[in-house]
C-alpha cells in the first residue's frame, strides 16, 4: 500500500528540485528567483502536511477498527469457550446415554435370549404333536377309568392349555419389549449424532470467525505500522522543508537591498508634507531632527509593507501613536507610524503590497499622514533614495 523506500527518493527529488542553482548578476532577477523557490517550498510542506493530517486521520480510523475487531474477537473467544462448556456437558450425555445403551442392549439380549428361548419350546411342541398326530382332549377325558382319574386328566388338560397360552403371551410380550427396545436405542444414537453434529457445526463455524478476525487484526496492523512510518517520513521530509524555507528566506533577505528599490506605501503617489532631514516642528516650533518622510493621505488610506519581512513590532507608542516596523534583512527596517488602525501583528511574515494597517493621526501628530522611516543597521536614514 505504502511504499517505504520512495520517501527518502522523494525528499531526495523535492530538495533537488528546489536548490537554487545558478545566481544571475542582476541583483532583483535573483530576489525574485529567490522568492519563487520559497514558494515552491511553502507549496511542498502545506501539500505534504496535508498527506500528514490524512495520514494520521486513517491511522485512528484504523485503530478504532482495530479496537472493535478485537472486541469482536473476544467475542468470539467467549462464544468458543460456551461451546467447549456445551461440549463437555454433552459428553456427560453421552457417557449417560451410553450406560442406558448398554443396559438396553443387555435388556434387549436378554428378551432376545427368551424368545429363543419360547421358539425352540413351541417348535419342540409342535414337533411332538405331529409325530403324535393330533390330540383330541375330549378322547382323553372320555376314556377316563373313574370319576378321579377323570377329574385328574382335565386338571393335566388345564395345565398344559394354560402353559401353552402363557407361553404365547410371554412371548407376545417380550417381542412387544424388544421393538421397544430396539426404538430406544435407535431414539438414543439419532440424538447423539443431531448433538454431535449441532456442536460440531458450531465449532467450525467459530473457529473459522476466530481465523478471520485474527487475518483481519493483523492486516490492520500491518497498514497501522505503514501508516505510522509513512507518517514520520513526512515529518522528516517537513521538517527538511522547513529548514530549506529558513536557508532560502535567509538568502533572500540578504538580497533584498542588493535587489534595488523599495516600493511605495501606499497605494498611490501622495504629496510628501515634509522631508527626512532638520525641520521646523509643526507641534512645538522649534528646530528638529525628522527621522523619516511624511506622506500626507485620507484617513483610512491603506498602508503597504514596502517590501517582504518580518513584523518586529505592531503597537502603540505616545509619540509614534499606532506603528509598525517590518525586519527586511541585511540590517534594513522599514517604520510606519501614526496609523488609525494595524492589521497585522508581532512576528506576521509579510509581503511586498500587503496592507499593515490605515492611515490616521494617532499619537504626536497634527493631521492624517503616514510617517515612514527606513533604518539600517537600527539607524534612521533618508528614505526618498530607497523608494521606487
Amino acid at each position: 500500500m505504502f511504499k517505504k523506500f520512495l520517501i527518502p527518493l522523494m525528499l531526495v527529488v523535492v530538495l533537488v528540485g528546489l536548490t537554487v542553482t545558478s545566481y544571475d548578476s542582476h541583483a532583483l532577477s535573483e530576489y525574485e528567483k529567490i522568492k519563487q523557490e520559497i514558494k515552491k517550498v511553502q507549496e511542498e510542506a502545506a501539500k505534504r502536511a496535508k498527506q500528514q493530517r490524512d495520514a494520521e486521520q486513517q491511522l485512528k480510523k484504523l485503530q478504532q477498527q482495530k479496537k472493535e475487531t478485537q472486541k469482536n474477537l473476544a467475542m468470539i473467544q467467549e462464544q468458543l469457550e460456551a461451546n467447549s462448556l456445551a461440549m463437555m456437558e454433552l459428553e456427560m450425555q453421552i457417557l449417560d446415554t451410553e450406560s442406558a445403551l448398554m443396559d438396553a442392549n443387555e435388556q434387549l439380549a436378554a428378551v432376545n435370549k427368551r424368545i429363543e428361548e419360547r421358539d425352540e419350546l413351541i417348535r419342540e411342541r409342535l414337533r411332538m404333536m405331529y409325530k403324535k398326530g393330533e390330540v383330541k382332549y375330549i378322547e382323553v377325558l372320555m376314556n377316563a377309568t373313574s370319576f378321579s382319574d377323570f377329574l385328574d386328566r382335565m386338571h393335566y388338560l388345564n395345565l398344559i392349555v394354560n402353559q401353552d397360552h402363557a407361553i404365547l403371551e410371554q412371548q407376545k410380550a417380550d417381542k412387544a419389549v424388544k421393538e421397544q427396545k430396539q426404538q430406544e436405542v435407535a431414539a438414543h444414537l439419532a440424538s447423539l449424532n443431531d448433538l454431535y453434529e449441532q456442536h460440531e457445526m458450531k465449532r467450525l463455524e467459530l473457529e473459522e470467525l476466530r481465523k478471520e478476525r485474527e487475518v483481519q487484526i493483523a492486516s490492520l496492523q500491518q497498514k497501522e505500522e505503514e501508516l505510522e512510518h509513512l507518517s514520520e517520513e513526512i515529518e522528516k521530509l517537513i521538517m527538511a522543508l522547513a529548514k530549506k524555507e529558513a536557508e532560502l528566506q535567509e538568502t533572500a533577505k540578504k538580497l533584498a537591498f542588493s535587489a534595488g528599490k523599495l516600493a511605495y506605501p501606499l497605494p498611490q503617489t501622495y504629496r510628501v508634507t515634509s522631508n527626512f532631514g532638520n525641520r521646523t516642528d509643526p507641534i512645538t516650533g522649534q528646530k528638529a531632527f525628522h527621522s523619516g518622510m511624511d506622506i500626507g493621505a485620507p484617513y483610512g488610506t491603506s498602508i503597504l509593507a514596502a517590501a517582504d519581512g518580518i513584523v518586529i513590532a505592531a503597537q502603540f507608542v505616545s509619540g509614534y501613536g499606532n506603528y509598525v516596523i517590518i525586519d527586511h534583512g541585511s540590517g534594513i527596517w522599514t517604520l510606519y507610524a501614526h496609523m488609525s488602525k494595524i492589521t497585522v501583528k508581532k512576528g506576521d511574515e509579510v509581503e511586498v503590497g500587503q496592507k499593515i494597517g490605515e492611515v490616521g493621526s494617532t499619537g504626536r501628530s497634527t493631521g492624517n499622514h503616514l510617517h515612514f522611516e527606513v533604518r539600517k543597521n537600527q539607524t534612521a536614514v533618508d528614505p526618498a533614495p530607497y523608494l521606487k
